[in-house]
């Protein structure tokens, strides 16, 4: 799901809230005193709360519509923050044997700290009614940012390079991971050639440098560059350095520009013929 397609559905609930309160609050001069007479308490695993109670002494209908429509949109709030949880979220495995989300430690939970702050407070209808909302409307927002700013990375369909080629990088690629296999068991690994002349390096008669670590061959090459389009320079490429490919897995990142008229590329070179293969990491 798209950032913007998040923020499209999670407006268009918090509208259905909304028009769920309006539809069964009708208050007007003459609205009732009455007051919270519960504690609420939300339901960790289930997702659901012992809903809100109005004190109603004299059985007033308009306390009692009151009553079921704020216990319906705190209803929707749950179901809704429970559809938009992260998956960082703690889960459990419910007994459909579904593993589902649970909001501890979520701004949801903060819930009935808020609304113990009304708790045989007596006042009136419509305002206890839009204090209600007003909690449940920005504690399901708080919640569902969290939504809005999660970032999850996913790897492409692997791609098998034989030896050399030149690609497109997709747009929404961050980075590129490549991934050998069947490679000769001496790749990548650091030794001193037996011929090394190491008086190059350093002369008689000072110590000798410790070249144990020299590395002989590496898996590859990986280059990126780009080309910008809607100018005279649309068919050149800007390449930058090789960076070389050392590990059996490894991950390189893209770099990003803050234009937008502009296609990367890569060319890669493999040292051991058809032992390569790249897919890209995007968010």
């Amino acid at each position: 799901m798209t950032q913007a397609q998040t923020l499209v559905d999670i407006y268009s609930k918090i509208a259905d809230i909304y028009d769920k309160f309006c539809d069964g609050l009708t208050a007007n001069d003459s609205d009732p005193l009455t007051m919270i007479t519960t504690q609420l308490v939300i339901n960790q695993n289930a997702w659901s709360s012992n809903g809100i109670i109005f004190s109603n002494p004299d059985s007033e209908e308009k306390i009692g519509l009151a009553q079921l429509e704020i216990n319906s949109v705190l209803s929707i709030a749950l179901e809704l923050a429970r559809d938009e949880s992260t998956t960082y979220d703690a889960t459990i495995l419910n007994p459909q044997n579904e593993l589902v989300p649970i909001p501890k430690g979520s701004p949801i939970m903060l819930l009935p700290k808020l609304i113990r702050l009304l708790v045989l407070y007596k006042a009136p209808l419509k305002f206890l009614m839009n204090a209600l909302l007003d909690y449940i409307k920005e504690v399901v927002l708080d919640h569902v940012k969290r939504k809005i700013e999660e970032k999850t990375a996913d790897l492409s369909t692997w791609e098998n390079i034989a030896s050399t080629k030149l690609i497109k990088i997709p747009k929404n690629a961050i980075a590129i991971a490549f991934a050998f296999d069947d490679i000769p068991v001496q790749s990548s690994k650091r030794f001193a050639p037996s011929n090394l002349n190491k008086s190059i390096v350093q002369p008689e008669p000072s110590p000798l440098p410790d070249l144990s670590k020299y590395l002989l061959d590496g898996l590859g090459t990986f280059q990126c560059g780009f080309s910008l389009s809607g100018s005279f320079l649309d068919k050149s490429v800007f390449w930058d350095m090789d960076t070389k490919l050392e590990y059996s897995r490894q991950q390189i990142k893209l770099p990003s520009y803050s234009f937008v008229n502009y296609q990367r590329y890569g060319y890669i070179h493999i040292e051991y013929a058809n032992t390569c293969s790249i897919s890209y990491l995007s968010t």
